[in-house]
């Protein structure tokens, strides 16, 4: 290969390669803002927000340097515009069954109502053991 079209082929190939990841990492896609709140060791990762007929459906990833022994659960809560509380949901984590080391990926999905536009979603994490309480909307 000459050496201008090599560098145009790899020059093409970088900035395709850049755009889409600049938009591979999106947290949500929804008409519903989501707030994830932060939690160690693990973390929701990813929420995908889907309208399934009069309900929406969420899904989404949590994420763990390690593996996973007791997965926990995750708190869902669509909330009003004047954080009323809406809708709750606190779904269980599946997939995590791997022994690998390294990042590990766990699932969760839960139905929910659909409601008015101005509602947001707030989901968190919560780690095995102690009884968390319900997460509110403030």
């Amino acid at each position: 290969m000459k050496p201008l079209l090599l560098v145009t082929v790899v020059s093409a190939a970088t900035l395709l390669g850049g755009c889409s990841l600049l938009t591979a990492g999106e947290p949500h896609n929804s008409r519903y803002p989501v707030e994830i709140i932060e939690t160690q060791p693990a973390k929701v990762a990813m929420v995908r927000v889907t309208q399934v007929g009069e309900s929406l459906r969420v899904t989404g990833t949590v994420r763990k340097p390690y593996e996973f022994r007791l997965p926990g659960t995750v708190d869902i809560t669509l909330c009003g515009a004047n954080a009323e509380l809406l809708a709750y949901a606190r779904p269980g984590i599946t997939g995590y069954a791997s022994k690998r080391g390294g990042m590990q990926e766990a699932r969760f999905a839960a139905d929910l109502p659909a409601l008015p536009d101005e509602a947001f979603l707030r989901v968190r994490y919560n780690p095995p053991g102690g009884a968390q309480e319900a997460l509110g909307c403030r």
